[in-house]
């Protein structure tokens, strides 16, 4: 397997959104590394990433599934999300402990494969310090039902990216042999 750095985006102030456009089709995944925090207070939840590719549409975002855990209960989400790819709980917001940061690390696989729908998963979290907003841990998943390749990606989140937040975008190779 081999990673290659597509481009970033990382501010001293506060962002609205991280935008991916022109991503060359040669790779087989591609994965999203987001250490972040969102602007918005969700009280007592984390923030939640949104992708939207190739420009958007309202139709061709399927079921999401998301399982999230605090260290002392854990809870399942599910639903349909309409014109966006929708991470649950994989950011720090403005109701965690100041300054602190969530990771999440989203793959995108098969995304040039024209010839099936894509999937979206994630894996994500913070730690509060076992404040009121716990800190979670939370997987995703979520199918892009559309062929297309994706070439566009647009990352939000539930208001703003907070300052010092950091968007990477990275191609991955594997072997046609192996699959690693």
């Amino acid at each position: 397997m081999t990673m290659t750095f597509l481009g970033s985006t990382t501010s001293g102030s506060s962002f609205s959104s991280a935008n991916f456009t022109s991503i060359p089709a040669t790779f087989t995944h591609l994965q999203l590394r987001i250490f972040g925090r969102a602007t918005f207070n969700n009280s007592g939840f984390n923030g939640s990433i949104y992708l939207t590719f190739n420009g958007g549409g309202t139709s061709d975002y399927g079921f999401r599934h998301a399982l999230n855990g605090n260290g002392s209960s854990v809870a399942s989400i599910s639903g349909s999300s309409t014109g966006v790819i929708h991470l649950t709980d994989t950011i720090s917001d403005a109701g965690s402990v100041a300054n602190v940061y969530g990771c999440v690390i989203i793959d995108i696989l098969d995304y040039a494969n024209t010839n099936k729908n894509k999937t979206v998963r994630a894996i994500g979290g913070a730690d509060n310090n076992g404040t009121a907003n716990f800190g979670k841990v939370t997987f995703n998943s979520q199918a892009w039902l559309n062929t297309a390749a994706i070439n566009a990606i647009l990352v939000g989140t539930d208001s703003q990216f907070a300052a010092n937040s950091h968007v990477a975008l990275y191609g991955i190779s594997t072997s046609e042999v192996t699959g690693a």
